[in-house]
């Protein structure tokens, strides 16, 4: 079995490029933002669902605690 310990996206937008990347690294969630200039991106972490961060053009790096790989849910048929 296969853990997912990190993923990126980046996805080109009018004012420039938006990015998100994550790496869970034991029991520690990193998610880091690139937001274009002249935007904002609102931020959910899993933690704080319902307290999402506002984070202006830059980049930005948010951690908080979060389950270990070793503690996910089996894929299917497995």
């Amino acid at each position: 079995m296969s853990l997912v310990t990190r993923a990126r996206a980046v996805h080109r937008r009018p004012y420039g490029h938006a990015e998100v990347s994550w790496e869970r690294t034991g029991e520690d969630l990193e998610l880091r933002v690139v937001v274009p200039p002249n935007t904002t991106a609102t931020v959910h972490l899993p933690t704080e669902p319902d307290a999402p961060t506002e984070s202006g053009s830059g980049t930005h790096v948010l951690r908080c605690a979060f389950r270990a790989p070793a503690d996910d849910m089996p894929p299917p048929n497995e």
